[in-house]
């Protein structure tokens, strides 16, 4: 089984650290930070995770399961927004997902503003230079939001259906 971030992923502890576990599905170990722990835990039973990606691009657990996954849709709340980079939203756990600027309005003044719910969903971004091209996103978008290449890289991003 292929840990694949913005899915829930059932995984058992291997070890322990100052800053949290490790998770492991007997092939790919993943961290559960302490910060990340929000329900009382037992490190002998199997966890039932979300897996995201850190600021670092690293695969990260969280207990907190969000309703928005990949392959789902729901309403996020706008958390905040950086002119360079997009506007961040909240799906439930801790670290705000990124909508790029790529998927927003080249005019800054139609973005949604902090406190705007936008219904989304979340896909895996694959990109080889950092963007897909044209044909690559109606293949992504054609194939439920993924695209199987194994000379492209992987992200986790969320993509406005309709504001």
């Amino acid at each position: 089984m292929d840990l694949t971030p913005g899915t829930v992923a059932e995984l058992t502890v291997v070890r322990e650290a100052p800053f949290g576990y490790f998770l492991s599905n007997g092939t790919e170990d993943v961290l559960l930070h302490h910060r990340d722990i929000t329900e009382p835990f037992d490190p002998e039973a199997v966890q039932t995770v979300f897996l995201y990606q850190d600021h670092q691009g690293r695969l990260a657990a969280t207990n907190v399961i969000p309703d928005i996954r990949l392959g789902t849709s729901g309403w996020a709340e706008v958390a905040g927004a950086k002119e360079k980079l997009g506007v961040f939203v909240s799906i439930g756990i801790h670290k705000d997902m990124l909508l790029s600027v790529d998927d927003l309005p080249p005019i800054r003044s139609l973005w949604p503003e902090k406190g705007d719910r936008l219904y989304i969903t979340v896909c895996v971004k694959f990109y080889s230079t950092g963007h897909m091209s044209g044909k690559k996103w109606e293949d992504a978008l054609s194939s439920n939001c993924t695209l199987q290449d194994e000379h492209l890289e992987r992200e986790v991003f969320p993509w406005i259906l309709y504001q």
